[in-house]
């Protein structure tokens, strides 16, 4: 085995212990995403709950108040939207991006070793 092949296995290595890293990292993020969207279901059903319990209950009292009970039920779900569509799916990006900075410095170890190593070789 030539020092090219050794090297290509290395970094072979390297990127398949990235990858476990990863998934181990997404792995324990998950419950915190789950709980997450559970929160934002039970946050869009209670709001939605409560918006229909006020239109019934207040219909004939202020149109006002249905307006504003409206415009607070959209807002709820415009921020359960950005949630679910933009900060979800970052948590799940970032859980694994600390596992391609842990093995970062391989390759600058074995081009070390590679110059290290050439006197000897012959090469």
């Amino acid at each position: 085995m030539s020092i090219e092949e050794a090297r290509a296995k290395i970094l072979e290595f390297r990127d398949f212990l990235i990858n476990i890293d990863r998934a181990n990292a997404m792995a324990d993020a998950l419950p915190n995403i789950a709980i997450n969207i559970l929160l934002i279901t039970i946050i869009l059903s209670s709001a939605l709950i409560l918006y229909e319990f006020m239109y019934v209950f207040l219909y004939n009292v202020s149109v006002i108040m249905n307006v504003i009970m409206a415009i607070a039920y959209s807002l709820i779900s415009a921020y359960v939207i950005y949630i679910i569509a933009v900060k979800v799916p970052r948590k799940i990006r970032n859980a694994g991006k600390d596992a391609a900075v842990r093995y970062a410095h391989w390759d600058r170890l074995l081009n070390e070793v590679y110059q290290a190593l050439l006197p000897y070789l012959n090469l």
